[in-house]
């Protein structure tokens, strides 16, 4: 007997850590740049913050 997961992908959980250091910086000065949800800034902020990242003022 075989059991199919529906769980593709790598990891589950936070997805973020999917992104690359670059890709998630990007992310964020998108996601600013285009006035998205504070809520998914806020999430891509905690992100940052976690890898210990900063954010250059000349993106």
């Amino acid at each position: 007997m075989v059991f199919l997961s529906r769980r593709c992908g790598p990891k589950t959980g936070n997805l973020m850590e999917n992104l690359s250091d670059d890709l998630l910086i990007e992310s964020y000065v998108k996601a600013k740049q285009y006035h998205l949800s504070e809520d998914f800034i806020q999430l891509i902020e905690l992100e940052i913050k976690r890898r210990s990242l900063t954010v250059s003022k000349q993106r």
